[in-house]
Formats: structure tokens, C-alpha cells, sequence
């Protein structure tokens, strides 16, 4: 509910930095209301193309199942509803967006946003990261500052001699 909320007003942290949080709620929305709407159509059939004499044999364990199958699609009607409006407003995000920066385009949902957010969110799962950033935090420079080079840090790249002729050249 509070992600369907921050999808309503598009708070941008959340539309920029929950890409895989949206797409899993995108995509649940999307097959819990087909599954909701196939069972409810295969219910209304079985229903409705009753014929008279079967309907004078209907016993007490058919109807109270018609009964509980009538309550529980009224009471998950709401959910049905939230996930349409998470359908749609994903859907027009891709059009239409009510506050948009200049050329930003990332608060629609795009594969790309969804793996950025996912490589962000995992990160202490991968060594070299893990690596490079306690590197970061102990030493202040990353490094790959010894092979790259680096403008702003000059000093740790490994070729700093050819650096000076380069630089003052």
C-alpha cells in the first residue's frame, strides 16, 4: 500500500531508486489480477449457463460454495483495483510524467533503472566492490587510480612520471 502511495505522487526518490521494487509490483499486479478475473469469468460461467434442472439439484455445499466464492471476489475487489491503478499509472509514466526534470527520464520504469537499482542494492554482495570500497574508505582514492587515469587524483596514478610530460607539455 505505502509503494502504491509514493507511485500516486510520484515522490521522486522512490520513482527513481525502487526500480526493482516496481517492477516486482508491477508485475505481481499484473498476474494476480489476470489469475483474479480468469477465476471469476470460469465462476460466472459455471454459474450463469446453468440449466433450470440442474439448478433444482444445486445441494447446500453448492451454494455456500458459490456464496464463498462471491464474498472472497468482493473482498479482494480492492486489491484488484489498487493493482489496476499500479498498471496504469506505471503504464502512463512512460508518456506522461508530472514532474519531469530537464531531460531525465528516469522516474518511468525502464529494465535499465530496475538493474542499476538492484546493482545498488546488492552491492555487498560482489568482492570487488566490497574491495574497492573499503580501499575508498581507508586510503581515499579507489584502485583502479593506479591503471586509469584519473584527473582529479594524479598523484596515485602508477605512470605518474609520464604524467608530468603530459600534464606540463
Amino acid at each position: 500500500m505505502l509503494c502504491s502511495m509514493a507511485l500516486v505522487v510520484e515522490i521522486p526518490m522512490y520513482l527513481r531508486w525502487s526500480g526493482l521494487i516496481r517492477y516486482t509490483s508491477l508485475a505481481i499486479a499484473i498476474v494476480y489480477n489476470f489469475w483474479y478475473f480468469l477465476f471469476l469469468w470460469f465462476w460466472a460461467l459455471e454459474l450463469f449457463e446453468l440449466d433450470p434442472d440442474q439448478m433444482e439439484r444445486l445441494g447446500t455445499f453448492d451454494i455456500l460454495l458459490n456464496i464463498f466464492f462471491i464474498y472472497n471476489s468482493i473482498m479482494h475487489s480492492g486489491i484488484v483495483v489498487t493493482n489496476f491503478f499500479i498498471i496504469f499509472k506505471e503504464f502512463e509514466l512512460e508518456f506522461y510524467e508530472l514532474e519531469s526534470y530537464e531531460g531525465d527520464t528516469r522516474e518511468s520504469l525502464s529494465w535499465n533503472l530496475a538493474r542499476e537499482a538492484f546493482w545498488e542494492d546488492v552491492w555487498f554482495l560482489d568482492p570487488f566492490r566490497i574491495f574497492d570500497r573499503l580501499f575508498f574508505a581507508f586510503l581515499g582514492w579507489h584502485p583502479l587510480d593506479f591503471i586509469y587515469w584519473n584527473p582529479d587524483d594524479a598523484n596515485n596514478y602508477v605512470w605518474a612520471f609520464a604524467l608530468d610530460t603530459h600534464v606540463n607539455n
